[in-house]
């Protein structure tokens, strides 16, 4: 588990700053190449909550988050309860 939370870091630092900079295209390529089907699933949490704050200033991220919708209604039981909050 080291190893997600010390690439967890550095997501949470990398997309905070590029927000923090204004630079939400660059925020919404990360989206677009990001694919639920080879990232672990705390990566994709992470996606969507450090990117919650800009929801509705990230063109993609609406798109993204079906597609997780998607893969957890597809992969695990508790569908409901892990993307709570992150919409």
């Amino acid at each position: 588990m080291g190893s997600v939370d010390s690439a967890l870091d550095i997501l949470y630092d990398k997309v905070d700053f590029l927000l923090r900079e204004g630079k939400l295209s660059k925020v919404d390529e990360i989206l677009e190449s990001a694919n639920p089907e080879t990232l672990n699933i705390n990566i994709i949490l992470g996606l969507l909550t450090t990117t919650l704050p800009a929801k509705t200033k990230l063109k993609v991220r609406g798109t993204f988050y079906e597609t997780v919708e998607a893969y957890v209604n597809d992969q695990f039981d508790d569908t409901a309860g892990i993307l709570i909050g992150l919409k």
